[in-house]
């Protein structure tokens, strides 16, 4: 009997270490939340690497490549914030956590510059496309 006073507490609480973070509490979060958060940043990693190994190529293919991912990107990251929604966050927590993952595309980006720059920019975008079907395909399936 405890314990069901105890977790009504616990859900009713405000958590988060940020003011503008307050809401559900963390444990409280469903965890497919995190998964896609989690998913999410690698996906965004290797769609920056894909920019910036196009821009070492040349500036052509580096904003046709960005603005392919940011017609992509758009569509996905709102059906992110959505799925965060109904996992249990509030507004303002899937609203840093989906910023928070697509700021992994600066790092990839910056990761694709270096390598694009060292070798051939081929391998990240066969990396890149392989990443495009899977994720189309799988998709598809689900």
């Amino acid at each position: 009997e405890s314990q069901s006073t105890d977790n009504g507490a616990r859900s009713g609480s405000r958590g988060g270490g940020c003011y503008w973070l307050k809401g559900t509490t963390y444990s409280d979060i469903g965890t497919l939340a995190w998964m896609i958060t989690l998913s999410d940043g690698l996906h965004n990693f290797i769609d920056g690497l894909a920019i910036g190994a196009s821009f070492t190529a040349s500036v052509f293919q580096g904003i046709s490549t960005s603005v392919a991912i940011l017609c992509e990107e758009f569509p996905h990251e709102l059906g992110d914030f959505v799925i965060l929604l109904n996992a249990g966050m509030s507004i303002q927590q899937a609203l840093f956590f989906n910023f928070l993952s697509a700021c992994c595309c600066y790092l990839g980006m910056g990761f694709g510059i270096l390598a694009g720059n060292s070798f051939s920019p081929n391998w990240i975008f066969a990396l890149a496309g392989g990443m495009f079907l899977y994720i189309a395909l799988a998709d598809m399936v689900s």
